[in-house]
């Protein structure tokens, strides 16, 4: 089954670019004119900024101002990892959406004002750091700083009571890294909600990212099973079996691949 010429170029598309295109596979038919005219007001007043203000101190007071009072950008608490709280376009109608979505779009904006920014890798959510501000380290949700306390605890709460903050904690996401990140969470996210044909486009997307993953393959084999192609999935879950014959997922897999054997299908 060959989902190519429905796939942009991960490798050449930018991380905005990526959630437009996501965003319209998850919404179908129904992305508003609306949603389109809040992007590209977003955009133009944030121009406008990095026009107007020739400090980096002064574009980040108002991008401050005009991102998280003015638009009222904020955390959708109630339904965080849902489809709609990584829909980009979703989150310029309400207003609300989730962690990966709005380091996407404020590492977006904030590179057009010239303020340097990168992604961190963080255990957990992303953190934005913005190297024209001296290097402060924010919330992309909030606008606010993190201090090393802060992260700290933050690390703590993922990984365990133990851990100390270190600069591995700390080191520069790959852009590659950034969208795997993304795709994974909407994956899931499509995945909960039964969105199987979404969920296998965006493994599609994945396996460009990462060629011959077998986690990723495994995962698809799933989503194969769920759309009746028996064969694909067989093929799926015997690639992550060769692979990893030590996994424990492995003697499950095989057990799968017994019974998709009688109901093996010609895909097309």
């Amino acid at each position: 089954m060959s989902l190519d010429n429905e796939l942009p170029n991960i490798h050449e598309i930018d991380l905005l670019e990526l959630v437009q295109f996501t965003s319209q596979l998850s919404d179908g038919d129904s992305v508003s004119e609306s949603a389109y005219f809040q992007l590209d007001e977003l955009l133009r007043q944030v121009r406008e900024i990095a026009r107007d203000e020739l400090s980096a101190e002064g574009r980040w007071r108002q991008f401050k101002e005009l991102f998280y009072n003015e638009w009222q950008f904020t955390i959708n608490q109630d339904d965080y990892f849902s489809i709609e709280s990584n829909n980009l376009f979703y989150f310029l109608e309400t207003r609300n959406g989730n962690n990966a979505l709005s380091t996407i779009l404020v590492y977006h904006l904030l590179n057009l004002l010239e303020l340097e920014p990168q992604i961190i890798d963080f255990p957990g959510p992303f953190v934005l750091q913005v190297d024209g501000i001296n290097g402060i380290k924010i919330d992309p949700l909030t606008g606010k700083e993190m201090p090393r306390r802060l992260l700290e605890g933050l690390v703590r709460g993922h990984l365990g009571d133990h851990i100390r903050l270190s600069d591995e904690h700390l080191e520069i996401a790959t852009i590659k890294n950034v969208k795997k990140r993304f795709l994974v969470s909407l994956k899931q996210a499509c995945l909960l909600d039964e969105e199987y044909d979404v969920a296998l486009l965006l493994s599609e997307l994945l396996l460009t990212l990462l060629p011959k993953d077998p986690n990723i393959i495994m995962e698809r084999g799933f989503i194969l099973q769920q759309l009746d192609y028996a064969t694909g999935a067989m093929e799926d879950f015997s690639y992550f079996v060769e692979q990893c014959p030590e996994h424990p997922n492995s003697d499950v897999l095989k057990v799968h691949i017994d019974k998709l054997k009688d109901q093996a299908i010609i895909m097309h």
